[in-house]
């Protein structure tokens, strides 16, 4: 009787709730498991291999950077007399600036579609920017080309010859008397008052010939050529230093120009590449 009520008084183990943490239960589970069995058991839920990878958007621009902006050149003051001299500076800029903002876009757009996986997405603006491209790039180096050609042919030509005669006797008696004067500094004072007083003939006697015949070394014979030049076309030296500060500013520019498009499309290039041979390597032959 005593046996029978102490059995009675005993919980029905089989009826108790599980007082095991989750952690525990799942220890339990997979004590019981194949190897196979505890390795899918151990999966995290949804595809492993994505959950996996690392973050695909890497650095990515929002804008492009101010110095594309063609403004950079228009606004400065020099612009608007010199414009058609840089206008393949400027141009090129726009290119580059139009170009970074449309892969921007398009990298903003194909983030968007629910159809694309993270690496297509990454493929699909990849491929578009390097469609466009090569275009971008050859303006950018033709604008180069002609800026620099431009600025040799205006600094030639302030360096070319003069017009007026360097032979007869008056030529020769010219140089005579700046030879005859005490030092260079006197021959160089003469000389300028002769090129302000626009006597072109008086100039080319004595820079039309070899320097020591005046007296004059090299140096001063090529400096006072270059003066009688900037005399003739005073414009000329603005408009060089000019070209050169638009040359200058499109070569700083397009220095980054490569990096901004990995960070216009927001994946690094060796990324891209890795992602173009995996999915090179899975098509089936």
């Amino acid at each position: 009787m005593q046996d029978t009520a102490t059995q009675a008084d005993e919980p029905d183990t089989d009826t108790l709730p599980d007082q095991r943490t989750v952690a525990e239960r799942k220890a339990d589970r997979m004590a019981i498991l194949s190897p196979l069995g505890q390795a899918i058991e151990g999966r995290p839920i949804g595809n492993p291999r994505r959950a996996e990878l690392p973050p695909v958007w890497v650095d990515q621009l929002s804008r492009p950077p101010l110095g594309y902006a063609p403004d950079s050149v228009k606004q400065l003051p020099e612009y608007e007399e010199h414009s058609g001299f840089v206008a393949e500076a400027v141009d090129a800029l726009q290119a580059m600036h139009d170009f970074l903002a449309q892969v921007i876009d398009g990298r903003e757009k194909v983030k968007q579609n629910p159809a694309l996986a993270p690496a297509a997405q990454v493929l699909e603006i990849a491929g578009y920017a390097d469609g466009k491209m090569p275009a971008v790039t050859r303006k950018l180096d033709a604008a180069m080309k002609v800026m620099d050609a431009r600025i040799a042919e205006a600094e030639t030509s302030l360096r070319s010859g003069i017009a007026g005669s360097a032979v007869g006797t008056v030529a020769t008696e010219i140089r005579q008397h700046v030879k005859a004067m005490k030092n260079g500094a006197e021959r160089m004072k003469f000389m300028r008052g002769l090129i302000e007083a626009g006597d072109t003939e008086s100039v080319a006697a004595v820079l039309k010939t070899k320097s020591y015949l005046s007296g004059l070394s090299d140096a001063e014979a090529n400096l006072l050529l270059h003066e009688v030049n900037v005399a003739a076309r005073p414009e000329l030296p603005a408009r060089i230093a000019f070209m050169k500060r638009a040359r200058d500013h499109l070569e700083r520019t397009s220095a980054p120009f490569i990096l901004d498009v990995q960070r216009a499309v927001g994946v690094k290039f060796d990324t891209v590449k890795r992602l173009r041979e995996q999915v090179a390597a899975a098509k089936l032959n």
